[in-house]
């Protein structure tokens, strides 16, 4: 077989054939692509571009192709391998159908024009069906996974708020998986965590903050006063259920009155708190970035990270105090619970969580559960180094507060 034909017999097996030119690294905005562009460069002058350089600065379009091609195939297919089925003819679900351009659009390949539309022009199909797998039915495993949390979130509200430990039924006969259950959804939320190194020690001596609203001429001193309600007495929050006090605080004081302050006029103290043993929690602010969708060794890491990040934002989001607080705040409790009862991390469960404020961009905020009875109180978990406080009559005094203090 000559080389000519052995070439066409693998593009065709392949479903592409790559432009025969070189592309510096300016002509793409995928930082995955440009890197891959930079580690191959081995020519001095961009086709696309015109630019030049003394240094090799373009590398093959061929060296991209591969992970694109990739992206394509795991998100579309063309509707007859995808098993689409037909009705008098017509594909049925046939105004998804799209161009191969339009399929390179949606997953973000911007770049230089004349590049984009050699590469949509390498692919020898040019009619997609949005799907995963190959399969017109199969979604994305983030978007599987964000179902199971829907499912998840409205069993716990609903149905069943103790007792969710029976896999989850299948009602759609065209269904070839079965969803995760409630507990399967949460293990797995673990197992993640885990792989990804989430499960991190605050170390003893850990500043923490806490703001306590008080009226005029109060003033709070004591851990008593500023630390978390009595054992019963704690309303319903964010992580815990009624009844079951959980410590909650910042770890810096303009999130802690972020989180706190009403409107003004207000007056506030503010208690500087320091841990006083290690604590090990779920670290909800340290998802490594996401990996581009061309990333073909990361992808799996790609879902993950994309479902982590819905989830984190569906526990951390506000919630209206509009009496049904106590309803909206059960998913996030029960996801509390499960981490500090059920799953181990290395043989133990959490003391808390560590998460994004809803209020301050980038501002953090941790839970501690609470301490085993048969061996810590709380006064063994934090210590109150000093407490002051702050009358906030304007909101120029509130403002300067929590962006500068």
């Amino acid at each position: 077989m000559g080389l000519v034909k052995a070439a066409w017999l693998e593009a065709e097996e392949r479903g592409w054939d790559a432009p025969d030119k070189v592309v510096c690294d300016r002509c793409l905005e995928d930082e995955y692509l440009r890197q891959l562009i930079v580690d191959n460069a081995d020519h001095k002058r961009c086709d696309y571009c015109g630019r030049r350089s003394k240094q090799a600065i373009a590398a093959p379009v061929e060296v991209l192709m591969a992970p694109i091609a990739h992206a394509l195939y795991s998100h579309f297919a063309d509707p007859a391998s995808a098993g689409l089925p037909r009705d008098d003819g017509e594909w049925v679900g046939g105004e998804a159908i799209t161009y191969t351009l339009d399929a390179l659009d949606s997953l973000r390949l911007n770049g230089h024009e004349d590049l984009v539309d050699e590469v949509a022009g390498a692919f020898s199909n040019d009619a997609w069906y949005p799907c995963a797998n190959g399969y017109w039915l199969d979604d994305p495993k983030h978007v599987e996974l964000g179902y199971a949390w829907e499912g998840f979130v409205h069993a716990v509200k609903t149905k069943t708020r103790y007792f969710f430990q029976q896999p989850a039924p299948v009602d759609n006969e065209f269904d070839h998986q079965r969803p995760l259950s409630p507990l399967e959804l949460l293990k797995w939320i673990g197992d993640a965590a885990s792989d990804l190194g989430l499960v991190n020690s605050m170390a003893a001596g850990t500043a923490v903050f806490r703001v306590r609203l008080c009226g005029a001429g109060v003033e709070f001193a004591s851990l008593e006063e500023l630390g978390p309600p009595p054992t019963g007495l704690a309303g319903a929050g964010r992580m815990n259920p009624p009844g079951i006090s959980y410590l909650y605080m910042a770890l810096d004081s303009q999130t802690a009155l972020a989180e706190v302050l009403p409107r003004p006029p207000c007056r506030a103290a503010v208690a500087s708190l320091r841990l006083r043993t290690e604590v090990r929690v779920l670290d909800l602010t340290a998802l490594p970035d996401i990996p581009s969708i061309f990333d073909e060794d990361r992808a799996d890491q790609r879902q993950v990270l994309l479902f982590l990040g819905r989830f984190i934002h569906a526990i951390t989001q506000p919630v209206l105090r509009d009496g049904r607080e106590h309803i909206d705040y059960v998913p996030s409790q029960v996801v509390s619970e499960y981490f500090s009862q059920v799953h181990r991390f290395d043989g133990h469960c959490l003391a808390g969580i560590v998460y994004p404020s809803a209020v301050r961009d980038g501002g953090k905020n941790a839970v501690l559960f609470p301490p085993d009875p048969r061996n810590a109180r709380w006064t063994d978990v934090v210590g109150l180094q000093s407490v002051q406080h702050f009358d906030y009559s304007r909101w120029g005094d509130l403002a300067r507060a929590i962006r500068d203090k």
